[in-house]
């Protein structure tokens, strides 16, 4: 079977985001009071996006939101893009 470069595009996009969609469901939700070391990662709330955190400690009672770094009033926490995530999958330093 042939597919045109638009389909075979769409299919790897789509596997991307399946793959992406399954790491995040892995990383430990955002929650208040959660004990955190520099590094570790967790997913949003709604589990759409992931977050590093900057600093250790543990986390305020307002989640991450939006783009770039943002605190939880302890916590700095950087939004990380999905091809880091797929890096992250694969044992290689995620980038922001």
């Amino acid at each position: 079977m042939n597919y045109s470069p638009q389909m075979q595009g769409a299919l790897l996009r789509a596997r991307k985001r399946r793959i992406a969609r399954q790491i995040l469901q892995s990383l430990t939700p955002f929650s208040a009071g959660l004990s955190v070391s520099q590094g570790d990662y967790v997913s949003s709330e709604n589990v759409t996006s992931a977050w590093q955190a900057q600093n250790s400690g543990t986390s305020g009672a307002t989640a991450p939101t939006g783009t770039g770094l943002q605190s939880d009033g302890t916590i700095q926490w950087l939004r990380v893009d999905m091809q880091s995530l797929l890096a992250y999958q694969y044992q290689q330093p995620p980038t922001p």
